[in-house]
């Protein structure tokens, strides 16, 4: 048997996945990667467990704010500096942009894009935006 055979022999039939691809500040993404990476989370774990609780709650998981308050207010400078990020009070923009991918199954693509459809935002402005209220925040931004 192959390696993609089961331990019964058969060959299994390959799991269907379906992509989204966003469009995100570079700088923002790298930001938002170090942050994450701080909290033992990856961007593809962080953007599905944003979008599970929003579709379970039926609504925007997050809120979307400058407040200076907010700025930074997820880890101490030192521990920003460790990890390389300035707490300068902004999310990070470079004005460049860059890709994210997220793996998803079909079904679960379909009930993403209703989800947003419901929230009149298209998945990427959703994932702009959550990943900017990282970056601005240095934190995980969900209120569940």
């Amino acid at each position: 048997p192959s390696s993609s055979a089961s331990p019964s022999g058969f060959r299994e039939a390959p799991m269907k996945t379906s992509t989204f691809d966003f469009t995100i500040d570079k700088g923002v993404r790298e930001r938002a990667n170090a942050v994450l990476a701080a909290k033992g989370m990856t961007m593809a774990r962080a953007l599905r467990a944003m979008m599970a609780i929003g579709m379970r709650e039926r609504r925007l998981p997050f809120g979307i704010s400058r407040a200076h308050a907010l700025a930074g207010v997820g880890m101490s400078r030192e521990a920003a500096r460790q990890l390389g990020i300035p707490k300068d009070g902004t999310d990070g923009s470079t004005g460049v942009t860059c890709g994210v991918t997220l793996k998803v199954e079909p079904e679960e693509r379909e009930l993403i894009l209703e989800w947003c459809d419901s929230l009149c935002i298209t998945p990427n402005a959703l994932v702009r935006a959550y990943t900017a209220q990282i970056s601005y925040e240095l934190r995980i931004p969900l209120n569940n």
